[in-house]
């Protein structure tokens, strides 16, 4: 046999010791079998007499312990003035918790802990209001965390079932509680523009407003960012080639972030400037162009080479981006992602030979003897576009991909689904992050 120490506190908050789970406060010894330890019904962790301030501490602390022994308890009674708790039927354990006018607080009176029940992993008393109170932080830090993920972590660490529906109730709640003053933060987009332009002299952050009509109050339409750095490090160090690509904001705010990405010397990504539109259209690609092309200075677009996804370059929204980059730059040369295009083919045409075909260019009259159908289907994507035979040689870059745009939006998409200030200053933290380790890269 042997000795150990429990304590109970004030307030019912469990403290884990080395050996043992228990409450801090008033000291008492049990002597037990060091080979029972583990049982929960020979440790007593409650203690009639003991104080709460609220009825709210009780309650919270019953759900530790129900979480802790696994016993689905229940609330019988659940007033204002009083509380109690029982088992499931025909298990004699019994909690009674009131209002005591003498301390001024709640305690508790009546304390039978034995159980004759069995353990339960599905407890009623883990509701979605404990769970958001008990894993805020955690899902505010990751906000875009999958909720099976959310929910392996949490059975993981309470060892209980929980339904992927009340996670997810759970940090949707959470989510929109932060997000509640998200529409304060538009009111402090040209205060953001400022401490850009003080930071950051010569650079563009321009931001275009909207009425509804003449009378309202401006709203927010479109943002656009240009740091000086970044411009003249691309102009100065990098090869003439611009990567365009958007992807959806995640937040409550619904819209787009369109990013201009070129490629340094070493061939890594190099991020030159972005925007947030309200969706991506052929108005805002030309304004978002219009504005790079002047922050870049480009006055003669034969030197440059754009790269831009396949799916992007189709006349869905009237004339496409190819038809802007065609105005904006007729003499530019554009590539379109050859794995879009090779992914958009393959959805008909599948198999090892056929994409061996597509990625040998001097195959491809052969593969009309072997799916004439797949032959004619590829030259719906002109050659010139993806093939490296019809490329220039003065960009010095042989790429027929937009890896680099791809990979600028997987490493912001945690500030994607914040608010638009926090969400500007986390890209622009990111950005200045990549530069600081390709200096030490260097």
């Amino acid at each position: 046999m042997e000795s150990v120490e429990l304590v109970i506190h004030h307030g019912g908050n469990f403290v884990k010791d080395s050996e043992q789970q228990y409450i801090n406060g008033e000291v008492w010894e049990v002597d037990i079998d060091p080979d029972l330890l583990s049982c929960p019904h020979l440790v007593k962790f409650i203690k009639e007499g003991m104080l709460f301030e609220d009825a709210s501490q009780f309650k919270n602390a019953m759900i530790k312990y129900a979480v802790h022994f696994k016993r689905d308890i229940y609330f019988y009674k659940n007033e204002s003035m009083r509380v109690r708790i029982k088992c499931v039927e025909g298990c004699p354990f019994v909690c009674h918790c009131s209002w005591e006018e003498r301390y001024r607080c709640f305690q508790l009176k009546t304390c039978l802990l034995e159980h004759r029940c069995n353990c339960k992993y599905k407890l009623k008393l883990v509701t979605q209001k404990w769970l958001e109170e008990k894993y805020e932080d955690i899902i505010i830090k990751d906000p875009t965390m999958q909720h099976t993920k959310l929910r392996d972590h949490i059975q993981t660490d309470l060892k209980i079932n929980l339904t992927i529906s009340m996670v997810r109730r759970a940090q949707r709640a959470v989510l929109e509680r932060v997000n509640l003053g998200y529409s304060e933060q538009f009111k402090r987009i040209r205060d953001y523009a400022q401490e850009c332009l003080n930071s950051n002299p010569r650079s563009t952050v321009l931001i275009k407003t909207t009425r509804v009509v003449p009378t309202a109050p401006c709203t927010f339409h479109r943002l656009y960012v240009c740091f000086q750095a970044m411009k003249r490090g691309f102009l100065d160090g990098c090869r003439p080639i611009i990567g365009l690509d958007g992807c959806f904001l995640k937040g409550v705010m619904k819209g787009e972030l369109l990013a201009a990405v070129g490629r340094d010397s070493n061939n890594q990504m190099y991020p030159i400037a972005w925007a947030v539109v309200e969706i991506e259209n052929t108005d805002s690609w030309k304004w978002f162009l219009q504005l790079l092309i002047q922050d870049l200075g480009i006055n003669n677009s034969w030197n440059w080479t754009v790269i831009s996804d396949q799916q992007k370059c189709t006349c869905v929204f009237v004339y496409g981006l190819v038809h802007v980059i065609q105005e904006l730059l007729p003499n530019v040369e554009h590539r379109h992602c050859a794995r879009q295009i090779h992914a958009n083919w393959s959805k008909k045409h599948r198999g090892k030979l056929l994409k061996k075909h597509f990625e040998q260019q001097t195959m491809v009259e052969q593969l009309r003897l072997k799916d004439a159908q797949a032959k004619q289907d590829l030259e719906n994507y002109p050659a010139k576009f993806w093939c490296k035979a019809f490329m220039r040689t003065e960009v010095k870059c042989d790429s027929v991909d937009n890896n680099m745009c791809e990979a600028f939006d997987g490493t912001i998409v945690k500030p994607r689904s914040k608010p638009i200030v926090k969400m500007l200053e986390d890209v622009d933290k990111d950005c200045k992050m990549q530069e600081r380790c390709r200096q030490m890269a260097w």
